[in-house]
């Protein structure tokens, strides 16, 4: 039996999920980002239990069909801006397409309504986020962190980097806190709530617009 699980992206997360389980007593074959490999159905008394202990730290058990495959989206962007993966697939969409072997329209489309941005703008929030990260740490140059995050060019960095942040990478100052996918999400969907115009201006230009025309 599989869980998937809201909020899980990292090593912490995993360790909080596996002490649950042992608590519980729920024998486990794996725990990875976003899912639990169980041994055994859960009771639903035993379900519930562990929905509230996860609850308690932050984490959700989803169920919701389209709600999973949103967070094996926001998984599989983490990982494929890990480092340490080495990843060989230099295009995000090739790479979720076999990771999830679905469509990567279909995935997008459920991915920009569930959480009102799209797949690609998050990735590259992401990347700049990792970019920060990695600068903070000072082991890899401009050049090198170009291209693990998987920009065509330092240039294409650089660029992206300063249209976001308002600086360039060289100038970023690596003391400044940085944030979480989820938390980047979450900015994002307030970024376009507050950017669009309420429905009480849209009437009001529509009925000027009506009044010029007359």
């Amino acid at each position: 039996m599989k869980l998937y699980i809201k909020n899980m992206v990292s090593l912490r997360c995993i360790l909080k999920v596996k002490e649950e389980l042992d608590k519980l007593g729920i024998a486990y074959r794996s725990v990875i980002l976003g899912e639990a490999t169980l041994n055994e159905i859960l009771t639903q008394e035993k379900k519930r239990l562990l929905k509230k202990e996860l609850k308690n730290s932050g984490l959700e058990v989803m169920e919701d069909k389209k709600s999973v495959l949103t967070e094996r989206i926001k998984i599989s962007i983490i990982e494929f801006l890990d480092v340490n993966l080495e990843i060989k697939e230099s295009k995000f969409s090739s790479y979720l397409e076999k990771k999830l072997k679905l469509n990567y329209k279909y995935l997008a489309n459920v991915f920009s309504q569930r959480a009102n941005v799209s797949i690609s703008h998050t990735l590259l929030l992401f990347k700049i986020e990792k970019a920060k990260e990695l600068i903070s740490y000072n082991e890899l140059n401009m050049s090198e962190i170009a291209f693990r995050l998987h920009f065509s060019s330092l240039a294409h960095f650089s660029c992206t980097f300063k249209k976001i942040e308002g600086i360039y990478p060289s100038k970023y100052n690596s003391n400044q806190s940085r944030v979480c996918l989820e938390e980047l999400i979450d900015r994002e969907r307030v970024n376009k709530i507050n950017k669009s115009p309420d429905l009480q201006t849209i009437r009001i230009q529509r009925k000027r617009g009506l009044s010029t025309r007359d």
